[in-house]
């Protein structure tokens, strides 16, 4: 759930919370999570950061969550 991925599906930390493209309102697609439970990264306590991109590419967000 929390560890860190490339591609694949997003292992939400809470619930699920999809991006859609703010220009296009299609779902944008998940690239990767990143965790901060090694306290290297710091996203708020016990967080997993998750990462998607439109796949119009007209924007890409960083999205995160708090454990």
């Amino acid at each position: 759930m929390g560890a860190d991925k490339v591609g694949g599906y997003p292992g939400w930390l809470q619930s699920a919370e999809p991006q859609k493209c703010r220009k296009c309102h299609k779902p944008m697609r998940f690239v990767a999570q990143l965790n901060d439970q090694e306290g290297e990264l710091n996203f708020g306590d016990a967080s997993v950061g998750y990462l998607f991109v439109c796949p119009a590419e007209h924007e890409g967000r960083f999205h995160w969550q708090c454990g």
